[in-house]
């Protein structure tokens, strides 16, 4: 009789399968929060089993005499956290004389947030096997997993952790490359630290996360040591690199990729822009902007944006400036297939 998956090693299947690039539909951002949910969901299903085998006093298909009770199936959990719902399988336990109930699961609630943390950190910057265990005793609470299954699941945290920072990339058909910095509160004390992502669209369509690491700053030294991090796991050039307008991050592209085409990311620069335009003008404004972004041709695009600039230059001048702003980059996914240019 073949063995069923424990909702834990599910869960871990779900994780490979966000950072391999087989979810269909998703952004980077959405690649980034499946693999945050998923981590966390699949850490809180390894508390939930390893309580459970403490009270059992044996693992997952172990036998002992003088059993304290049977396995007895899953029982569905929600958590409700700020970013969403979180799911898990709460185990159940059966011939006890008291019923079976998790001390842990009741505390939940308290531990989410904590959880979330500390997966983000180490899948960004790594976390020392003492700072898990800290971050896990934190979270879920060392009255309710004995320290060896707190250990337990902070080895299972480190290995899986390397296997994704060091995973050979020349397999990759990479395509289009996505670069940004998020800054998110991590560490003790919640100092805001900048994650830096980067995530792939390859030529069969597949939108893989390649690495998260912690970027103290936007710096030519940091942002340096990611790419060399990436060509030495084998990724090949790409065709386009979708970034901000970070000049250390620009500076860096340059000296690793030279011939690919760098794009300069409109998500960002249209929120500038709105900063720099009164209300009222925005909606005539941004029209403008889109129509040059969404010319048919490089030198269409450029023909508007010099006729927006002649036409605005005296009212907004700081629109204009920003405008000007890395001229090329901007205009480069133009040279994309219409069909990939969104």
């Amino acid at each position: 009789m073949e063995k069923r998956i424990a909702p834990s090693e599910k869960k871990a299947q779900a994780v490979q399968a966000v950072l391999q690039g087989q979810l269909d539909g998703q952004d980077g951002e959405e690649i980034l929060s499946s693999l945050v949910r998923l981590s966390t969901e699949r850490v809180l299903q390894e508390a939930l089993e390893q309580e459970q085998a403490v009270a059992l006093g044996r693992e997952r298909y172990e036998r002992r005499e003088g059993e304290r009770g049977y396995r007895n199936g899953y029982e569905a959990g929600t958590l409700k956290t700020a970013e969403g719902v979180l799911r898990v399988e709460v185990p159940q336990i059966r011939g006890r004389e008291e019923p079976y109930r998790s001390e842990w699961w009741s505390q939940g609630a308290k531990t989410s947030d904590v959880l979330k943390r500390l997966i983000v950190e180490m899948y960004a910057g790594g976390l020392s096997q003492r700072d898990i265990e800290y971050g896990l005793e934190n979270a879920l609470g060392q009255f309710v997993l004995s320290k060896s299954a707190v250990s337990e699941l902070t080895d299972t945290l480190t290995q899986e952790y390397e296997a994704v920072r060091t995973r050979d990339l020349s397999g990759y058909e990479v395509a289009y490359l996505f670069m940004d910095v998020v800054y998110e509160p991590l560490r003790r004390g919640g100092s805001r630290t900048g994650v830096f992502c980067v995530w792939a669209l390859c030529v069969d369509g597949r939108k893989v996360l390649l690495t998260l690491s912690t970027a103290n700053s936007e710096s030519y030294e940091s942002c340096l040591e990611v790419l060399r991090d990436l060509v030495k796991r084998g990724l090949p050039t790409p065709v386009t690199i979708t970034t901000d307008g970070a000049p250390g991050l620009t500076k860096a592209l340059d000296v690793i990729w030279p011939k690919a085409l760098r794009i300069r990311g409109w998500f960002h620069n249209m929120q500038n822009l709105q900063q720099k335009v009164p209300p009222q003008a925005w909606p005539e404004f941004k029209a403008l902007v889109m129509a040059m972004r969404d010319a048919p041709t490089v030198t269409a695009a450029e023909q508007r944006r010099q006729a927006s600039v002649t036409r605005y230059q005296r009212d907004f001048p700081e629109a204009c400036r920003c405008l000007l702003d890395d001229p090329e980059a901007s205009l480069n996914h133009l040279y994309v297939p219409q069909r990939h240019q969104q």
